[in-house]
């Protein structure tokens, strides 16, 4: 058997011809190619014998330990830049191929995504209501709405979660059933009741349905969670208008254009 590689020598040469295709610069001036360097020389990252070897877990945390952090800053680019790295030296990196199917999913790539995630689900089976959620995410990007309802049932299923009863509502007011997506945000206030977004979703599928006391609430809610905010003062005034209540509507209006950048 040969000897072992270590990780930073065949990195290293990948990274500066990657850094000088892509940009035209040399892989030093990218912090990212300068945090898989260090982690390898500190032996965060094993190496790899030139033959395969069994998977250590310790490369998978490994890797999630240096993509967590630059995921979570929004910096998604650079996740995706930091998993071919990695999957150009290990191609069964399995928590590369979730972070950058992660990754494409908020750079709005949804194919891409996808395979990433069907790449990951070969290796591991952890994550599966997160998982599924991310899948609903990208069919819901491709505007296949029944694979994501398929894939949102199954993450409730596992664990119920405010965003997950909002985003299959979203899908049901897609298909113009307002009255179904109304009853999955009322879900999901009953879980997380300081959720803005689902109030104000639920006030609009309230309104589309004339139902305009329960819409009401529903905006009384927006404004007690972020007072601060014109967009409430604003769905209540166009119920109070609607509600014959002009005065009110009038005072709202004027609220709202105090906090707002241009008048409504």
């Amino acid at each position: 058997m040969n000897s072992p590689t270590p990780i930073f020598l065949p990195i290293k040469v990948l990274l500066a011809e990657d850094m000088h295709q892509a940009t035209g610069r040399p892989a030093r001036h990218s912090a990212i190619w300068v945090f898989l360097l260090i982690a390898a020389m500190q032996g965060e990252l094993l190496p790899q014998s030139a033959e395969a070897s069994p998977k250590r877990p310790q490369d998978e945390m490994a890797f999630s330990k240096l993509a967590s952090p630059v995921f979570h800053k929004n910096q998604f680019r650079q996740v995706v830049e930091m998993a071919n790295a990695a999957l150009a030296r290990d191609a069964n990196l399995y928590t590369a191929y979730y972070f950058r199917g992660l990754s494409r999913i908020e750079m709005q790539e949804p194919e891409a995504a996808l395979k990433d995630l069907d790449a990951y689900e070969k290796f591991s089976h952890d994550n599966q209501a997160q998982l599924m959620e991310s899948r609903a995410r990208c069919y819901t990007e491709l505007g296949q709405w029944q694979k994501a309802i398929t894939c949102l049932d199954k993450a409730l299923a596992i664990e119920p979660k405010a965003y997950r009863y909002r985003l299959k509502s979203q899908i049901l007011r897609q298909l113009k059933d307002d009255k179904g997506a109304a009853e999955l945000l009322k879900k999901a206030l009953a879980l997380d009741p300081n959720d803005y977004w689902s109030a104000c979703e639920l006030a609009i599928c309230y309104t589309s349905q004339k139902l305009y006391k329960e819409a009401l609430v529903e905006t009384n809610r927006m404004i007690k969670l972020r007072p601060d905010e014109p967009n409430g003062y604003v769905m209540r005034a166009k119920l109070y208008q609607k509600l014959g209540r002009q005065k009110e509507a009038e005072q709202d209006l004027k609220r709202a254009n105090q906090n707002a950048d241009f008048p409504f």
